[in-house]
């Protein structure tokens, strides 16, 4: 059950707060692939790139933390009231 507790918020998390950073260079990114491709226009869209895959591991760190402290939380919580 505090599994399933834990899930809540950590889903939240993740199709919210811990997807928009992405969202907002992929967007900047589909900005940078309209423009004819030169070599500063490829590093930039190289340099968004790595920080897409930083932001990404960075969300699934915080999603782990918050559903593992959630549902820590809630078994906590129900061992306290059994």
């Amino acid at each position: 059950m505090a599994f399933l507790l834990g899930l809540l918020p950590a889903a939240y998390y993740a199709f919210g707060p811990g997807s928009a950073d992405a969202r907002e260079l992929r967007v900047r990114q589909e900005v940078l692939s309209r423009q004819p491709g030169t070599e500063e226009i490829l590093h930039q869209f190289d340099e968004l790139d790595e920080q897409v895959n930083r932001t990404r591991d960075r969300s699934l760190r915080n999603i782990a933390l918050v559903w593992a402290a959630t549902s820590m939380a809630a078994m906590a919580g129900w061992y306290k009231v059994t």
